[in-house]
Protein backbone atom coordinates (compact mmCIF):
# COMPACT_ATOMS: atom_id res chain seq x y z
CA UNK A 1 0.00 0.00 0.00
CA UNK A 2 2.89 2.35 0.75
CA UNK A 3 4.23 1.80 -2.76
CA UNK A 4 0.87 2.57 -4.39
CA UNK A 5 0.27 5.71 -2.35
CA UNK A 6 3.86 6.88 -2.71
CA UNK A 7 3.59 6.56 -6.48
CA UNK A 8 0.26 8.39 -6.64
CA UNK A 9 1.64 11.23 -4.52
CA UNK A 10 4.87 11.58 -6.51
CA UNK A 11 3.99 10.51 -10.06
CA UNK A 12 5.01 13.78 -11.71
CA UNK A 13 8.47 13.93 -10.14
CA UNK A 14 9.09 10.21 -10.65
CA UNK A 15 8.10 10.27 -14.31
CA UNK A 16 10.04 13.48 -14.92
CA UNK A 17 13.19 11.83 -13.58
CA UNK A 18 12.62 8.47 -15.29
CA UNK A 19 11.64 9.81 -18.70
CA UNK A 20 13.96 12.82 -18.57
CA UNK A 21 11.45 14.72 -20.72
CA UNK A 22 9.00 17.01 -18.94
CA UNK A 23 6.35 16.83 -21.70
CA UNK A 24 6.31 13.02 -21.57
CA UNK A 25 6.03 13.12 -17.78
CA UNK A 26 3.11 15.54 -18.01
CA UNK A 27 1.43 13.33 -20.62
CA UNK A 28 1.84 10.21 -18.43
CA UNK A 29 0.56 12.15 -15.42
CA UNK A 30 -2.54 13.34 -17.29
CA UNK A 31 -3.25 9.82 -18.54
CA UNK A 32 -2.88 8.46 -15.03
CA UNK A 33 -5.24 11.09 -13.62
CA UNK A 34 -7.90 10.06 -16.16
CA UNK A 35 -7.34 6.31 -16.02
CA UNK A 36 -7.21 5.86 -12.23
CA UNK A 37 -10.95 6.29 -11.54
CA UNK A 38 -11.97 4.66 -14.83
CA UNK A 39 -9.86 1.57 -14.13
CA UNK A 40 -11.68 0.93 -10.88
CA UNK A 41 -15.11 1.29 -12.46
CA UNK A 42 -14.34 -0.98 -15.39
CA UNK A 43 -12.36 -3.65 -13.55
CA UNK A 44 -14.56 -4.17 -10.44
CA UNK A 45 -16.89 -6.74 -12.11
CA UNK A 46 -13.89 -8.78 -13.26
CA UNK A 47 -12.44 -8.68 -9.76
CA UNK A 48 -15.63 -10.30 -8.48
CA UNK A 49 -15.33 -13.08 -11.05
CA UNK A 50 -11.68 -13.66 -10.10
CA UNK A 51 -12.46 -13.77 -6.37
CA UNK A 52 -15.38 -16.14 -6.90
CA UNK A 53 -13.49 -18.60 -9.09
CA UNK A 54 -9.89 -18.76 -7.86
CA UNK A 55 -8.36 -19.94 -4.61
CA UNK A 56 -7.01 -17.46 -2.10
CA UNK A 57 -3.48 -18.72 -2.72
CA UNK A 58 -3.82 -18.23 -6.48
CA UNK A 59 -5.29 -14.75 -6.02
CA UNK A 60 -2.51 -13.68 -3.64
CA UNK A 61 0.09 -15.08 -6.04
CA UNK A 62 -1.41 -13.09 -8.93
CA UNK A 63 -1.53 -10.00 -6.73
CA UNK A 64 2.11 -10.41 -5.71
CA UNK A 65 3.39 -11.06 -9.22
CA UNK A 66 1.45 -8.09 -10.62
CA UNK A 67 2.78 -5.86 -7.86
CA UNK A 68 6.38 -6.77 -8.60
CA UNK A 69 5.89 -6.37 -12.37
CA UNK A 70 4.37 -2.91 -11.87
CA UNK A 71 7.17 -1.94 -9.52
CA UNK A 72 9.84 -3.18 -11.93
CA UNK A 73 8.29 -1.30 -14.86
CA UNK A 74 8.51 1.84 -12.73
CA UNK A 75 12.27 1.42 -12.49
CA UNK A 76 13.00 1.47 -16.23
CA UNK A 77 14.45 4.84 -17.28
CA UNK A 78 13.86 6.58 -20.61
CA UNK A 79 11.04 4.28 -21.68
CA UNK A 80 7.68 5.96 -22.14
CA UNK A 81 5.96 2.70 -23.07
CA UNK A 82 7.20 0.64 -20.13
CA UNK A 83 6.11 3.43 -17.79
CA UNK A 84 2.76 3.66 -19.57
CA UNK A 85 2.28 -0.11 -19.27
CA UNK A 86 3.15 0.11 -15.56
CA UNK A 87 0.56 2.84 -15.08
CA UNK A 88 -2.14 0.91 -16.95
CA UNK A 89 -1.41 -2.15 -14.82
CA UNK A 90 -1.46 -0.04 -11.65
CA UNK A 91 -4.85 1.40 -12.58
CA UNK A 92 -6.22 -2.15 -12.81
CA UNK A 93 -4.15 -3.44 -9.87
CA UNK A 94 -5.24 -0.83 -7.32
CA UNK A 95 -8.93 -1.83 -7.06
CA UNK A 96 -7.88 -5.49 -7.24
CA UNK A 97 -5.47 -4.96 -4.33
CA UNK A 98 -8.01 -3.25 -2.07
CA UNK A 99 -10.72 -5.78 -2.87
CA UNK A 100 -8.40 -8.73 -2.24
CA UNK A 101 -7.42 -7.24 1.13
CA UNK A 102 -11.02 -7.10 2.32
CA UNK A 103 -11.82 -10.50 0.80
CA UNK A 104 -8.81 -12.10 2.50
CA UNK A 105 -9.71 -10.54 5.87
CA UNK A 106 -13.29 -11.78 5.64
CA UNK A 107 -12.23 -15.30 4.65
CA UNK A 108 -9.54 -15.65 7.31
CA UNK A 109 -11.11 -13.80 10.23
CA UNK A 110 -14.83 -14.10 9.43
CA UNK A 111 -17.49 -11.45 9.24
CA UNK A 112 -17.94 -11.04 13.00
CA UNK A 113 -14.48 -9.60 13.44
CA UNK A 114 -14.03 -8.26 9.90
CA UNK A 115 -14.52 -4.61 10.87
CA UNK A 116 -12.02 -4.81 13.69
CA UNK A 117 -9.37 -6.68 11.71
CA UNK A 118 -9.78 -4.65 8.52
CA UNK A 119 -9.85 -1.41 10.52
CA UNK A 120 -6.64 -2.40 12.31
CA UNK A 121 -5.02 -3.31 9.00
CA UNK A 122 -5.98 0.04 7.46
CA UNK A 123 -4.75 1.85 10.58
CA UNK A 124 -1.37 0.09 10.39
CA UNK A 125 -1.15 0.83 6.67
CA UNK A 126 -1.91 4.47 7.43
CA UNK A 127 0.91 4.56 9.95
CA UNK A 128 3.31 3.02 7.42
CA UNK A 129 2.13 5.58 4.86
CA UNK A 130 3.59 8.27 7.11
CA UNK A 131 6.97 7.18 5.71
CA UNK A 132 6.01 8.77 2.38
CA UNK A 133 7.06 12.19 3.59
CA UNK A 134 10.49 10.87 4.56
CA UNK A 135 10.81 8.99 1.26
CA UNK A 136 9.92 12.14 -0.66
CA UNK A 137 12.42 14.18 1.35
CA UNK A 138 15.19 11.65 0.62
CA UNK A 139 14.24 11.58 -3.06
CA UNK A 140 14.47 15.38 -3.30
CA UNK A 141 17.60 15.88 -1.18
CA UNK A 142 19.72 12.77 -0.73
CA UNK A 143 19.03 11.21 -4.16
CA UNK A 144 18.73 14.42 -6.26
CA UNK A 145 15.17 13.67 -7.48
CA UNK A 146 16.03 10.04 -8.27
CA UNK A 147 13.22 7.90 -6.83
CA UNK A 148 14.88 4.65 -7.95
CA UNK A 149 16.61 3.92 -4.61
CA UNK A 150 13.35 4.33 -2.66
CA UNK A 151 11.37 2.35 -5.24
CA UNK A 152 14.01 -0.40 -5.25
CA UNK A 153 13.70 -0.77 -1.48
CA UNK A 154 9.90 -0.85 -1.79
CA UNK A 155 10.15 -3.55 -4.50
CA UNK A 156 12.36 -5.64 -2.23
CA UNK A 157 9.94 -5.19 0.68
CA UNK A 158 7.06 -6.21 -1.58
CA UNK A 159 8.91 -9.33 -2.66
CA UNK A 160 9.83 -10.31 0.90
CA UNK A 161 6.35 -9.77 2.35
CA UNK A 162 4.64 -11.43 -0.62
CA UNK A 163 6.86 -14.49 -0.53
CA UNK A 164 6.48 -14.75 3.25
CA UNK A 165 2.67 -14.62 3.06
CA UNK A 166 2.44 -17.05 0.14
CA UNK A 167 4.82 -19.52 1.77
CA UNK A 168 2.89 -19.29 5.04
CA UNK A 169 -0.40 -20.01 3.27
CA UNK A 170 1.19 -22.92 1.37
CA UNK A 171 2.52 -24.38 4.63
CA UNK A 172 -0.89 -24.05 6.27
CA UNK A 173 -2.57 -25.73 3.31
CA UNK A 174 0.01 -28.52 3.39
CA UNK A 175 -0.49 -28.92 7.14
CA UNK A 176 -4.28 -28.99 6.75
CA UNK A 177 -4.07 -31.53 3.91
CA UNK A 178 -1.82 -33.79 6.00
CA UNK A 179 -4.28 -33.64 8.89
CA UNK A 180 -7.15 -34.63 6.60
CA UNK A 181 -5.27 -37.61 5.13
Amino acid sequence: MVRINYFIATIRSQETYLLNVINSAIEINKLFDCLLPIGGLIFIPFIGIILDNLTTLTILTILSVLSVIIDMLGLIPNSFYSNLLGIILLVVFRPFYYTVLSDYCSKVFGFKTFGTVYGLLMCLCGLFNLTQRLFDKWTHTTFSMNSTPINSVLVMMTMITSLTLINYIKSQLHRTNNILI
